[in-house]
């Protein structure tokens, strides 16, 4: 199927009033789509305080001296103070609650840039060198705690050693959010896709992390990182649950408008909306409803009306059509046509299937 046919007959459907004429529009409060990554109800696994952590205070040569207690205890013996840290020596929000935005994040940004060049390069001295130790990092199956620069070494060996097993190539990030807490501590929220070298992704599409950065001597770097580790399935059915396509419908491309009508109509619908005057008329049969079109478009069209329920009754709460624009578009499907991602109220999208069949995500409200 041509991909401009989803742009010739689009306008032509709109001008058409969509499905469901003679509803008056009424504004009620949306709720944002939740990618995974900006609410209560995302995955995140719970983050730690961004608290300032205290610096080492061995000297430089520490890292290469001889062990006489093994890493493993060391680590055991000295995670209740470093949760002790965290639980108390938390970054301090302004009393008006307030977020402070710093002339830093600047300098975040080439912390961010650095540290993904530094991970798609496999460069364990650069990796290394985005930390502040001692850190903490969770990667879902185990809880880390980072006493000195080897330690942060030996964590991203051991990922990138088993992703490279895996058949990893490079990550790509997908979307980010950077909120400065305050003077000295922000927190990092990405979403990004691990590519494989066969050109596939490594399951679920976009994965996620939270990190929390601090500021110290001058220098932001990494104090905490979670990443989310649920199994790909887990991962993938709590992103669809989130989307809420709205009120479903079919768009039949018809020849002669009265005799699909009375078609339909023997079929056990009954008449629900339309203008037969344009040539176009909406029949319904329970929560099932049939949008019948003459000579507006070629082929046929599933139809989405985000914000709308079968019986095109405005809903409470739903979706907006360009967060639901956004998500498609970072898990990699193509758009034939867009809405304007910095406007509100009434805007459209379509794609199509692989098998090219057209699907129009339409709200009118």
């Amino acid at each position: 199927m041509p991909h401009n046919r989803g742009v010739a007959w689009g306008g032509r459907l709109l001008r058409a009033g969509a499905f469901l004429a003679g509803h008056r529009t009424r504004v009620r409060p949306r709720r944002n789509l939740d990618l995974g990554h900006r609410d209560d109800r995302r995955w995140s696994p719970a983050a730690p305080s961004c608290a300032p952590l205290l610096r080492a205070q061995q000297p430089a040569e520490e890292e290469n001296r001889p062990m006489t207690t093994r890493p493993s205890a060391v680590r055991s013996a000295c995670v209740p103070g470093l949760l002790l840290l965290f639980g108390l020596s938390g970054c301090a929000v302004p009393p008006d609650g307030t977020p402070t935005v710093v002339a830093g994040a600047t300098t975040i940004k080439e912390l961010t840039q650095r540290y993904q060049q530094a991970f798609n390069a496999f460069d364990l001295d650069a990796l290394a060198d985005c930390w502040h130790v001692p850190g903490w990092a969770s990667t879902g199956k185990t809880n880390e705690v980072l006493l000195r620069r080897a330690d942060v070494k030996t964590l991203y060996k051991d990922l990138l050693d088993r992703l490279q097993s895996e058949g990893f190539d490079h990550s790509e990030l997908v979307s980010e959010e950077v909120e400065m807490v305050n003077d000295g501590c922000a927190v990092w929220r990405i979403g990004f896709t691990r590519w494989k070298k066969d050109g596939s992704f490594m399951p679920p599409r976009v994965h996620h992390a939270v990190n929390t950065l601090f500021l110290r001597e001058g220098r932001w770097a990494f104090a905490t990182l979670a990443l989310d580790h649920r199994p790909a399935a887990e991962a993938t059915d709590a992103a669809a649950s989130a989307m809420e396509l709205g009120a479903f419908s079919v768009s039949l491309s018809v020849k002669d408008l009265a005799a699909a009508q009375a078609f339909y109509e023997k079929l056990g619908f009954s008449a629900a909306g339309g203008v037969p005057a344009q040539d176009w008329a909406i029949v319904r049969n329970g929560t099932t409803t049939i949008g019948l079109f003459q000579g507006m478009f070629e082929g046929n069209i599933l139809t989405f009306n985000p914000g709308w329920s079968y019986q095109a009754e405005n809903l409470d709460s739903f979706t907006d059509v360009r967060e639901l624009q956004k998500h498609l578009k970072a898990s990699g499907i193509t758009l034939l046509t867009q809405a304007d991602e910095s406007g509100t109220g009434p805007a459209s999208f379509v794609l199509t299937d692989p098998d090219g069949n057209v699907i129009m995500f339409d709200q009118h409200r």
